[in-house]
This record gives structure tokens, C-alpha cells and sequence, in this order.
């Protein structure tokens, strides 16, 4: 017994289910009809059931794509009577699942696999995903995606991820890892999610939910970012190319952000860069709390060194200054991948006494593939 349910404004089904008592495993062997026969009341009464069950679950009329190809376009009724169904619906479903089966990751297991086999809760951030979603800089990822608490701190360690809802003062529960070598600070296994990351050589970002220590040892507890980059195969392998980006806005803060690559045979070379330079005034806190006028401009919190300055600034004013700059290198040759990241953060506050904090300038060797190496 086949079942359509249709939407009589559009004419178009949106949702479709089967019902089948036919035992094809027990074909050629003699059993009485009435072991393998359920009466047609019931056969009936049972299908109703279902039918209102879905009609009551669907106020909104959604097409369920995934109901009308298992129960209609499959069978071999959809053959020989040719159902109206919506076309951009029914190919939207074939994408989905096509996506599912095409896109191939590796942090889940360290092994490739389509999403569709992936044996843990896992969402990829594409290159189209960075264009379709309007994302300057890697903290716009994060502020998006779901499943993440966002903290925007500002300064030196800008921004505090939390995964499942645990808090702790830093991000250090989450592994960030690049080309899969781990970021996180040898020390303290804080991992910085900030703007120096050059976003135009991201090929993608695997990002894992849920604990992951049984593949990558301690500190995987809340989950795993994954920043893939790409070779210069991935950008056309052409004898050389390049492309770059450039942002500006108020503050006044500029942001250059761009990839140089090149292919000769089997060896490839990558570039990517970005800087950031200028103010960042925070309009939530400028004016407001210890930065209002009242605190930043009175002699008597201050004293004397309010009428002095730093390098043409005055004391007793609100800035957030930005030199930020990050570069990762990567070289490949047939099946190894060398990488190189460098990264540079210099932001504070200016207020009426000078605060300026200078993360240290970071540096890293990975080398993967063949062997892996890291130097912190």
C-alpha cells in the first residue's frame, strides 16, 4: 500500500510512506496464508495511523525529501505512474546526500572517509562556506557556526571558545590544530583563536564535537578544530598565481589578507600572510566603566603623569591600538608537506596610563605526512 501526501495549493507531494507484508526471503517455501496474511482492515488501519501521525507532525507543509524517495521515487509504482514532484525539492535532496558521499575528511579518525561514514559529530567549514557566509577573519567563523559559546575579550587573547557549555578561563579544552599539528600552547594547552590566520589559503575547517582523547591523547576533551590548508595543486597548479583581499573600516583599522603560490613539477610552494594594523575601538566599551571620562581624565586618580603621553598620544584617552601579522609557508614535494607558521599579536588598551601587552611572536615547524615535528 503506497501513500502520497500532497499539498493541494502547490499540487506537489511532501511526503510519502509504504507499507509491505510480502516476505520475499520466504519465496518457494509452503507455509499456510494465513502465518504470512494480515487482514486488509488492519493492513488499512495501521497505514491511517501512520498518515495522521506525519500530517500532525508537519504543520509547515515541508517537503520530506528523504520520506519520498525511500517510499515513492524508489519503488517500482514511481515507474510505471509518474507522481508531480517538485523538482528543485527532490534534486536538493540528491545534493545533500551526493555532498554527504563526496566530501572527504581525516581529523575524525585520521583516516579519510566520506562525512556520511564518519563515526563522531563533525561539521566542515568549506572555502565556499567563507564566501557564501561573509567570514573576514577566523573569529567570524566561530561566532556563527553552532554548537559554541563566542567571548570576545579583546586584546592579546581575544577570544574564549567553550564547547558543550564548560567554561574555564581560557580555551583549553578544545584542540586547534593546523594541517594537524597542534597550536595550543605547550604550557598551558591554551588554544588562541584571534585575526593574524591568513584566510585566503584555507581550504577548510574540520571541526569536531565531542570528546576525541582516544585519537589525539589529552585535552581533546571538548572537541578538535582543524584548519586545512591548501598546496598549490589545490590552487589550479599553475607555474605561479596569487590572490588578495583588502579591508578597511572605521577606527581607522586596514587588513590585507592574500596567497602567493607556485607549482614547478613536484614541488610546490605556498605563501599566504595577513596584516592588521590600526585602532579597534570597542563602541560597547569605550565611554563606559573605568574607560568613562570620569575615571580616565581625573587628575586625582591619576596625579601627574596624566599630562604626559606616548608617542604623540595623550593620556586620558580610549584606544585600542592593532599591529597584528601572521604568515604560514608550506612547501610541498609529491606526498610531504613542510609547514612554517608565524604569528605576531600587538594589542592593548590606551588609557590614561599606558597599557600595552605584546603576546609573544610564535613560532612553529611542522612537518607531516612522512614525519611529524614541531618546535614551540
Amino acid at each position: 500500500m503506497f501513500i502520497q501526501i500532497y499539498d493541494v495549493e502547490t499540487g506537489n507531494i511532501i511526503d510519502a510512506h509504504n507499507t509491505s507484508f510480502s516476505f520475499p526471503e520466504l519465496e518457494g517455501v509452503k507455509l499456510d496464508p494465513n502465518e504470512i496474511k494480515k487482514p486488509d482492515s488492519e493492513v488499512i488501519a495501521e497505514a491511517i495511523k501512520k498518515t495522521i501521525i506525519k500530517l500532525r507532525t508537519n504543520p509547515q507543509k515541508k517537503i520530506k525529501n528523504e520520506s519520498i524517495e525511500e517510499s515513492l521515487v524508489n519503488q517500482p509504482i514511481y515507474e510505471k505512474d509518474k507522481f508531480q514532484i517538485a523538482k528543485s525539492d527532490a534534486k536538493a535532496s540528491e545534493d545533500v546526500f551526493k555532498l554527504l558521499q563526496e566530501n572527504e575528511v581525516i581529523t575524525a579518525s585520521r583516516t579519510k572517509e566520506s562525512l556520511m561514514d564518519v563515526p563522531a559529530s563533525i561539521m566542515v567549514i568549506t572555502e565556499q562556506d567563507f564566501k557564501n557566509r561573509g567570514y573576514m577573519n577566523l573569529e567570524d567563523v566561530f561566532r556563527d557556526v553552532p554548537g559554541f559559546d563566542f567571548i570576545g575579550l579583546g586584546g592579546a587573547d581575544p577570544v574564549n571558545l567553550y564547547q558543550r557549555g564548560y567554561r574555564t578561563p581560557y580555551t583549553s579544552r578544545t584542540l586547534l590544530m593546523i594541517d594537524w599539528i597542534l597550536q595550543n600552547d605547550l604550557w598551558a594547552q591554551v588554544a588562541t583563536i584571534d585575526k593574524t590566520y591568513p584566510i585566503s589559503n584555507i581550504k577548510r575547517i574540520e571541526i569536531i564535537y565531542g570528546p576525541a582523547s582516544a585519537v589525539y591523547g589529552p585535552n581533546a576533551f571538548q572537541g578538535i578544530i582543524n584548519i586545512i590548508t591548501k598546496t598549490s595543486q589545490d590552487n589550479g597548479a599553475r607555474t605561479f598565481g596569487g590572490k588578495t583581499s583588502f579591508m578597511y573600516g572605521t577606527g581607522p583599522l586596514w587588513t590585507t589578507d592574500g596567497t602567493v603560490h607556485s607549482q614547478i613539477g613536484d614541488l610546490g610552494v605556498v605563501i599566504s600572510a595577513r596584516t592588521s594594523q590600526g585602532l579597534d575601538a570597542n563602541e560597547n566599551v569605550k565611554g563606559k566603566g573605568l574607560h568613562s571620562p570620569f575615571y580616565i581624565r581625573n587628575p586625582q586618580f591619576w596625579g601627574p603623569v596624566l599630562y604626559y603621553g606616548d608617542k604623540g598620544k595623550a593620556y586620558g584617552t580610549f584606544q585600542d591600538t592593532v599591529h597584528d601579522w601572521g604568515t604560514i609557508l608550506s612547501i610541498t614535494y609529491k606526498t610531504l608537506k613542510v609547514g612554517v607558521n608565524f604569528n605576531n599579536k600587538n594589542e592593548g588598551l590606551v588609557d590614561s596610563i599606558q597599557v600595552t601587552r605584546l603576546s609573544p611572536t610564535r613560532y612553529g615547524v611542522n612537518v607531516f605526512s612522512m614525519c611529524r615535528l614541531k618546535i614551540h
